[in-house]
């Protein structure tokens, strides 16, 4: 969630980062993962200015162990645990392979700048 600063309201506009399998080119029509195969809650958001905002979604050296990484993408408004669930805010191409084992952390970040 993303407080206003003003209001004290909530705003779930990032609240889920998914990785998936598909290379497909992202698109501006995408509305979900091509392939998706995990996805976390939002871990941190980071007001860095007033008008910019950064979202961060750390995957633990125990998340998603093996999996080959091809995609992100970035969900709000009713999004939840479930794959596919809720609306697709940004998507871009990832290529890495995650270890077998707990050896690494991978933190999946969104710069957001409004003017």
């Amino acid at each position: 969630m993303i407080r206003d600063g003003v209001s004290g309201a909530t705003n779930d506009i990032i609240s889920y980062v998914a990785v998936g399998s598909s290379s497909t080119a992202p698109s501006n029509t995408d509305t979900q993962l091509g392939g998706e195969t995990f996805r976390k809650a939002v871990t941190s958001y980071l007001n860095v200015t007033q008008n910019e905002l950064q979202i961060s979604m750390y995957m633990s050296p125990s998340d998603d162990l093996g999996d080959t990484i091809q995609e992100v993408g970035f969900f709000g408004g009713n999004a939840g645990g479930t794959a596919n669930s809720g609306t697709l805010f940004a998507r871009g191409l990832y290529s890495h392979t995650r270890p077998s084992t707990a050896l690494e952390g991978i933190t999946f970040v969104i710069d957001l700048t409004v003017n």
